[in-house]
């Protein structure tokens, strides 16, 4: 059997879960941190949910009652997801993809250069140099 390989980036400042459903079966489901950039491999035809929990965390739901309830914010076809380098159709462009958090992080550095965001700036950077030896090596 054939699989994509696909990407995904979180570009809320929310924690999000991706839900990969390959025929009529779950196939994946990852929690995706703010701006962190997901890859994966899904049977072809596989739909994609994106769900962020709604309700702060701690709380049992809205006026304290209840769990935390999970909204659908997006459904995707896995072909949509394609990442460049996958053997046929159009696919994303990985460098791209990883250099918009990018962008966003030195943004929020400008505006806060605390320790926890230039880390997560390096991790970004060092993802995106590595992506693109990755992408030299392989040809």
């Amino acid at each position: 059997m054939s699989s994509l390989a696909c990407g995904y980036r979180n570009g809320s400042p929310q924690l999000v879960v991706l839900r990969c459903l390959g025929c009529d079966t779950l196939h994946l489901e990852r929690v995706i941190f703010p701006f962190e950039m997901l890859t994966f491999h899904c049977p072809p035809g596989s739909e994609i949910q994106v769900w962020r929990r709604s309700g702060a965390p701690g709380r049992r739901g809205r006026g304290g009652e209840g769990p935390p309830q999970e909204e659908l914010v997006e459904v995707l076809p896995a072909e949509e997801l394609r990442l460049e380098g996958a053997d046929d159709g159009p696919a994303l462009p990985l460098p791209g993809l990883l250099e918009a958090p990018a962008a966003e992080l030195r943004r929020r550095c400008a505006e806060d250069p605390s320790e926890p965001v230039l880390r997560h700036l390096a991790a970004q950077e060092r993802l995106a140099a590595a992506w693109g030896r990755e992408r030299i090596v392989r040809g």
